[in-house]
């Protein structure tokens, strides 16, 4: 279910810009890399919802401090978040991300069976 309580689709690495503005700095895909994706970002402070991803999202925090309110759900999390700093997004859940100073992050994108993989 989306956050107005509507169902759609799940949302791909490749959409997120279109919920999420940012500079793509880097990625890493392609041949080899079925389960998993990387694109490292810039972005500006926002106040962003975002539908449901269609696989796990682990983000790194490599440059810039903020403060960090994630909503998923009716679940609120405030935080700060800076370099060193991780997050874990599960699939299929939609959220909202509100952070107010500009911040540089990795995302890597994983899809169900490496995640399965990591844990075993």
């Amino acid at each position: 279910m989306n956050i107005s309580g509507q169902s759609h689709k799940l949302i791909t690495p490749e959409e997120l810009p279109r919920w999420v503005p940012g500079k793509v700095l880097s990625k890493g895909s392609g041949p080899g890399w079925s389960d998993i994706e990387q694109i490292t970002y810039e972005f500006h402070g926002q106040s962003v919802p975002i539908p449901g991803m269609d696989r796990f999202l682990l983000v790194q925090y490599l440059q810039g401090d903020t403060p960090m309110e994630r909503k998923f759900g009716n679940r609120l999390t405030r935080t700060h978040c800076a370099p060193g700093d991780f997050t874990l997004q599960t699939f299929g859940e939609d959220s909202h991300w509100n952070w107010q100073e500009d911040i540089v992050v990795s995302h890597i994108y994983l899809k169900d069976e490496m995640m399965r993989k990591l844990a075993s």
